[in-house]
């Protein structure tokens, strides 16, 4: 008995490691932006990965043995909501002050507004100017 419990844990281990490998190597296969590097791209994809893990980890080893097998459903489910709301809350500050704001033409796809140059005669424009007596 002690034998096949073993086996099942360590094919849920394998199993989670298996899913979470696949997880970060997804940004390798499936690269939308080929302009962006290779490391930036698996750090975004870890930095969407890690609030994931800390929510699959809290389920499984706590509030799934302490609430859900114990027959507390109604606490499991809140708490599993108040996790999920709360990792979102966390992590769109924490994007919120790490992001440079974008000034709003850039928003909409217009380039940034340039100054006009001035010409060899010091005009905006580009028309010269008369010479002065």
């Amino acid at each position: 008995m002690k034998d096949h419990r073993s086996t099942i844990k360590f094919l849920e281990i394998a199993l989670v490691l298996f899913v979470w490998l696949v997880l970060l190597i997804t940004p390798l296969i499936f690269r939308e932006e080929n302009n962006r590097p290779l490391g930036e791209s698996v750090l975004k994809q870890i930095e969407t990965l890690i609030p994931l893990t800390i929510l699959i980890m809290v389920n499984r080893f706590f509030l799934v043995p302490l609430l859900l097998f114990k027959g507390k459903q109604t606490s499991f489910l809140f708490s599993v909501l108040g996790l999920i709301i709360s990792i979102t809350i966390a992590m769109y500050y924490l994007d919120r002050s790490t992001k440079q704001p974008i000034p709003p033409t850039e928003q909409r796809g217009e380039p940034p507004r340039r100054l006009p140059r001035e010409n060899n005669n010091g005009d905006p424009n580009g028309q010269k100017k008369p010479p002065r007596d």
